[in-house]
């Protein structure tokens, strides 16, 4: 009997070896890996590196961040060098930093280790907050920080899929997307905003070159810079607005998904622009 449990307590301990741990605070250890289930924001299908720690799943403060900015339960990210301390602003844009939705630094699950820093949000300290820090980054858990903020968080077992939603205009940006070649297209808004030095990306998902109606799918940005004037002919005539924001400011919540737009793309901007409604 022995004999026969001895290979099978072997193969036991070379699975749990072959797993990441980080230490705990009472000298047992954390589980940690990549996170291998999918996610969406506001319906979008979202690639950004998440862990699995123990079971729960662990996302980058800054990514959740930039993913909700533009939405009910926006939140900007700040960093005190001084006082060691993260704060979180309630309802304020996030300004992004660079290295948002960045995977390319690989698997760092064995420097996880939890986070020494304290955590402001708005005027309070919260020491309820599960965080760890992964490779010099703060990852928070997910529904933790749900309930802190404000958004939701739900899973779809089927397709093994973390659901984020925060009511906003459209589904939040998932990262960098391909600019179409200078050129004039029709093209279609799919409510995705993201903010840009000088201006504003709008998403598009779907365009048709110059000369045809005939739209094809297309997951795009388009940059419209703050200086650009927008035409926008609603159906009582064209009429000119100081930017393209002033034209979103006027829509409802899903609205700008149900617009197209005359463009005319030079060196990689949005240089003249007439909004209107779907054909």
């Amino acid at each position: 009997m022995k004999k026969r449990l001895l290979p099978i307590l072997l193969a036991l301990m070379l699975v749990c070896t072959l797993l990441p741990a980080a230490a705990s605070a009472s000298g047992g250890a954390y589980v940690v890996q990549l996170s291998d289930q999918a996610l969406t924001v506001n319906g979008r299908p979202i690639e950004c590196e998440k862990y699995n720690i123990d079971g729960a799943n662990y996302f980058k403060l800054r990514d959740i961040a930039y993913l909700l900015n533009g939405t009910e339960y926006q939140f900007l990210v700040g960093w005190d060098a001084n006082t060691n301390t993260v704060a979180i602003g309630l309802g304020q844009p996030y300004t992004p930093v660079g290295g948002e939705l960045d995977m390319s630094g690989g698997d760092k699950s064995a420097t996880a280790q939890r986070s020494p820093q304290r955590i402001i949000v708005g005027l309070d300290e919260v020491d309820n907050l599960d965080v760890f820090n992964i490779g010099g980054n703060n990852y928070f858990k997910l529904r933790d920080l749900a309930a802190v903020v404000g958004f939701n968080v739900d899973y779809d077992e089927a397709t093994r899929t973390v659901l984020v939603t925060s009511p906003g205009e459209g589904p939040a940006p998932e990262g960098p997307r391909s600019t179409p070649a200078d050129g004039n297209y029709l093209v279609a808004f799919d409510g995705a905003t993201a903010e840009e030095e000088g201006g504003l990306m709008v998403g598009i998902d779907q365009v048709a070159p110059e000369g045809t109606d005939a739209l094809v799918d297309a997951d795009g940005w388009l940059y419209f810079p703050d200086t650009l004037s927008v035409i926008g002919d609603f159906g009582d005539g064209p009429e000119t607005y100081d930017n393209i924001r002033a034209i979103i400011a006027l829509l409802d919540t899903g609205e700008l998904a149900e617009l197209q737009a005359d463009v005319t793309i030079l060196n990689g901007a949005v240089t003249d622009c007439t909004v209107h409604p779907a054909m």
